[in-house]
């Protein structure tokens, strides 16, 4: 099983869901019809739109403690919209019986057998779908995951400290350990924090990492590269 985190910023980078990255995305299911995929869907802009109106309204209603967890809420649903959105089209594209129809809202548990693609969504509210695809990767044993990243090689900079001006100045980690990224991201995750990936999932790659798993972080264009275990522009996690 490949598990991919795929951005819900590709599939809808500007309030409309992008024909040419789900396009992309099915060329590449067909090309490799004999791999089981697992599609970890986020929220991506409309998320972000939807969370906005949502505080909005929430916060002349709901005690100030209870605001982050309806939030969080609100942006799990949004997962679930853009997931069954591509589910329904990759349903179309590929063919019947190649898609799950069910989606994988608990990373806990596994799905049905059978399907070649499956999509998961965001569960529970407290952390993002990094932590989810890690927890899948547990659950389904797998030995490897990628996540879609929206910057070509992870930094060597805490987040905390991070300037987008000043990008070219840290230097890229073509690999890094678990440990090194723990170091890098921290123990307790933030919303709305621009990690590599999310505190609490790099503590789950950590445990995983005693069964020599590994994370592969690129851009969207490398994921043919990284699915075919071709070398990539990107970062590789493990150790």
């Amino acid at each position: 099983m490949i598990i991919v985190k795929y951005g819900g910023s590709i599939l809808n980078p500007d309030g409309k869901y992008s024909k040419q990255a789900i396009g992309f995305l099915a060329d590449l299911l067909r090309q490799h019809e004999d791999k089981q995929f697992c599609l970890v869907i986020g929220g991506g802009n409309i998320c972000r739109h939807a969370q906005s109106v949502s505080k909005s309204l929430f916060e002349p209603v709901l005690p100030k403690d209870q605001l982050p967890v309806a939030l969080d809420e609100v942006g799990i649903a949004v997962t679930k919209i853009n997931a069954r959105y591509l589910q329904t089209v990759l349903s179309e594209r590929l063919g019947k019986g190649r898609v799950c129809s069910q989606l994988v809202t608990d990373p806990t548990q596994l799905p049905p057998p059978g399907y070649q693609v499956y999509l998961a969504t965001g569960s529970l509210p407290g952390h993002s779908t990094d932590y989810d695809m890690m927890l899948l990767a547990k659950t389904l044993g797998a030995k490897s995951a990628i996540k879609i990243s929206d910057f070509p090689v992870i930094l060597d900079v805490r987040p905390q400290d991070f300037v987008k001006e000043k990008a070219k100045e840290y230097n890229p980690l073509p690999r890094t350990t678990w440990q090194r990224l723990q170091d890098l991201v921290g123990e307790e995750w933030v919303d709305g924090g621009n990690y590599p990936l999310d505190p609490e999932a790099v503590k789950v790659g950590c445990e995983l990492s005693e069964n020599n798993f590994f994370l592969l972080v690129g851009q969207y264009s490398q994921l043919p590269k990284m699915v075919a275990g071709e070398p990539f522009v990107g970062t590789r996690v493990e150790g």
